[in-house]
């Protein structure tokens, strides 16, 4: 076998395994990785059958093992565990999340929908002239044209300057990224249980919610899925 490996941890259990350099799935009989949780069963199953030597370091961020070195008896040979890891990437549930919903949405593959728009994002809504909802409609993931609650088109280079400008789900996705990215205080999103598209979003760059808070709610998204043909 080839080291080092890549291993992907999804809901406590290996999803993947990839040989690091080559990034080749690893598969077949002799293949035993690990979870953190079977790293620290493995240690703590040593201390209690009192195995003679146990060596561990561990990551200072995470507080997971980093190398475990287990000699269960120092007069037999080849019966030690060692193991190394360099490095951990731990996603969070927003992270988490974030990547399923958009998984879901690009399988679509709808590039035109119509949908209602609300948000109490900067200013929006101190401009009585277009009472939310908004129907937004999205030609090419571009946002083609936004009209009221009175059906009166927005133009928003004649708004304030602070009103939101409705977003794509594509890049209403960017924004929830870009969040999660730089480590906003608050990231609270629902999404769309089958298309994956964010029906609520609320982020909260700093812990006083002043103005760089961010509120919208998508509803009554309606898309057709592309046309195709195949052989």
């Amino acid at each position: 076998m080839t080291f080092p490996w890549t291993v992907l941890v999804h809901d406590y259990k290996i999803a993947w395994i990839h040989q690091t350099d080559s990034g080749r799935e690893v598969k077949g009989e002799g293949v035993a990785p690990f979870t953190v949780t079977d790293f620290f069963d493995l240690i703590q199953n040593a201390i209690d059958t009192n195995h003679q030597e146990i060596q561990v370091v561990y990551d200072f961020g995470v507080g997971a093992p980093r190398r475990i070195y287990i000699d269960p008896d120092l007069n037999v040979q080849d019966d030690e565990i060692d193991i190394s890891v360099s490095s951990y990437t731990v996603k969070s549930t927003a992270q988490r999340e974030l990547e399923a919903a958009r998984e879901k949405w690009d399988a679509l593959g709808v590039v035109d929908y119509d949908y209602q728009f609300e948000s109490s994002n900067g200013g929006t809504r101190e401009n009585p002239a277009h009472p939310f909802p908004w129907n937004v409609s999205v030609k090419r993931a571009i946002v083609n044209r936004v009209t009221d609650a009175n059906e009166k088109q927005v133009h928003f280079e004649l708004e304030n300057s602070r009103a939101m400008v409705p977003d794509s789900v594509e890049v209403m996705f960017l924004r929830i990224e870009l969040a999660v990215a730089i480590g906003a205080f608050r990231i609270s999103v629902t999404y769309a249980m089958e298309e994956g598209y964010p029906v609520n979003v609320l982020i909260d760059q700093k812990a006083d919610g002043s103005e760089d808070s961010f509120m919208a709610k998508i509803s009554f998204l309606a898309y057709e899925l592309p046309n195709y043909r195949y052989r």
